[in-house]
């Protein structure tokens, strides 16, 4: 009678996704541990280090690019003043180096740094893509997939994930930016200034976890599936590199050894250690995924 009265009938209750079984305390338990366990045996310290340093070699060709494309529109003295964003969330002394390299590339002609815009982001794509692809190695490894064959398959899939990640840091760094100018030009009160500020600040968590989701959907071999954005292993990936930057940047100010024990090179080991607990967190988000997905597998299988 009530479909006939014209109101609808009542809605089912969801059933949960039979592909996706819900998982036990005690299952989330077993893959932090296989987790950890797994860290030493697929290498994944070692495979992080072979990422920090194609990460280094391709950190100042990127910067040169960065401020080169950015001259075409707009003063690149604006980067060197948004560079106070990421202060706090590197060592000191790698701060420092990319601080100066900044301003050296900045005080330099425009028209000689457009000139060689073309040169550096040849440069700095070639050696981004030797990171990423050491990243996909990694992301190989955790997830039990084949290492693609076709060189031009496997040249492509990276050259094409850099330019994403590229895309993606270039286009928050233009909304951080872009925000508080607006919050000035608007004229508005303190607290919303404050508010700008909070929001750069999600700005810059928000493409971390974009450029993690995009590695973990994009990079390993494997079948394309649904992409999900919010995984358990981004969240933790997140949080670790948020905790990881900040544990080395507290122990890097308050117990400073590493001018005493490298000299001039502190800075770049301090960079460098802070780019493979980057790529750590990003693996163990990974392996963390692929112990889930696992757990899951066994679930559907005994039932």
């Amino acid at each position: 009678m009530e479909e006939i009265a014209g109101n609808p009938p009542p809605a089912a209750p969801e059933r949960p996704d039979p592909t996706r079984p819900v998982l036990t305390v005690g299952d989330w338990l077993r893959a932090i541990w296989g987790t950890w366990m797994r860290m030493d045996e697929r290498n994944l310290g070692l495979i992080s280090a072979g990422v920090a340093f194609y990460a280094f070699l391709s950190l100042f060709p990127a910067i040169s690019a960065v401020i080169a494309i950015w001259g075409y529109w707009a003063d690149p003295v604006v980067i060197s003043e948004q560079m106070e964003l990421v202060r706090e969330m590197m060592p000191e002394q790698a701060y420092v180096l990319l601080s100066d390299q900044v301003t050296a590339l900045i005080s330099t002609n425009r028209s000689t740094l457009q000139w060689a815009s073309v040169i550096s982001i040849i440069v700095a794509i070639w050696s981004t893509r030797a990171s990423v692809a050491a990243l996909i190695r990694g992301l190989n490894a955790v997830n039990d997939a084949p290492h693609r064959e076709n060189a031009i398959r496997r040249l492509l899939v990276a050259v094409g994930l850099t330019l994403l990640l590229v895309l993606v840091a270039l286009v928050a760094f233009a909304a951080v930016v872009i925000l508080p100018a607006a919050f000035m030009l608007l004229g508005l009160p303190l607290h919303l200034e404050l508010i700008a500020a909070a929001v750069k600040w999600l700005i810059l968590l928000g493409v971390v976890f974009f450029a993690i989701a995009l590695v973990y959907r994009y990079g390993p071999n494997r079948r394309a599936r649904r992409m999900r954005w919010l995984t358990p292993g981004a969240v933790l990936a997140l949080l670790g590199w948020a905790a990881g930057s900040f544990a080395l940047t507290t122990y890097v100010r308050n117990f400073d050894r590493l001018n005493e024990v490298y000299g001039s090179l502190g800075a770049v080991v301090a960079l460098l250690m802070w780019f493979y607990v980057s790529a750590l967190v990003t693996l163990l988000g990974a392996q963390l995924n692929g112990e889930l997905d696992r757990l899951r597998r066994e679930r559907l299988e005994n039932h």
